[in-house]
């Protein structure tokens, strides 16, 4: 039936390794319903950092792709999960490294909640990162935060609390009390 030509045609993209890299992480969700005999084989090209680093995949198609397999119950899915956390953190490597000292900024006010908090909290995590910055968070005050990198890019992002409160750009100068060679405001 219909369900048999979907499950040969991804065997046939990603055992001979035809399927785009954002196809792939596009389409998990359908390769778990649909050929589910093969998540290993689509794991693997999804941790593969030739294909991470060739095809620049912005951080949050990760963050998508986690939150839609996090709402299924498919075999195999806690297998995604795994290997789209070990993506996110090879595309690091996308990232620019900036020299000297840097401080990155999360707006956490009410303005923020939803999509902007989410995208803002992974834009964070992946800068902490990949430049070893120091971190504050600010909304009606500013505050330093440590967070440990060697956590994943997403146990860190998801470690953030947002408050509510309002947007307060002055509390961030107040709060800073080192010399940095920049400050990104998210």
């Amino acid at each position: 039936g219909d369900l048999n030509l979907k499950s040969k045609a991804w065997k046939d993209l990603i055992l001979e390794k035809k399927i785009g890299y954002l196809a792939l992480l596009r389409n998990l969700r359908n390769i778990l319903e649909q050929a589910p005999d093969i998540i290993d084989q689509a794991c693997a090209l999804l941790i593969d950092e030739n294909l991470v680093k060739k095809s620049l995949v912005l951080p949050f198609r990760f963050l998508t792709a986690i939150k839609e397999i996090q709402q299924t119950n498919f075999d195999g899915a806690r297998k995604v999960l795994i290997a789209l956390n070990k993506a996110l953190d090879i595309a690091l490597s996308n990232v620019p490294k900036f020299n000297g000292k840097t401080l990155v900024v999360l707006d956490t006010s009410g303005s923020m909640s939803g999509q902007p908090a989410e995208i803002g909290s992974v834009f964070a995590a992946i800068l902490i990162k990949s430049n070893d910055a120091d971190f504050i968070t600010f909304s009606n005050y500013a505050k330093y935060q440590t967070l440990n990198s060697m956590d994943s890019t997403l146990s860190i992002a998801q470690s953030i609390n947002f408050i509510s409160g309002g947007t307060n750009f002055d509390a961030i100068f107040d709060e800073a009390n080192k010399k940095y060679d920049r400050v990104i405001i998210l």
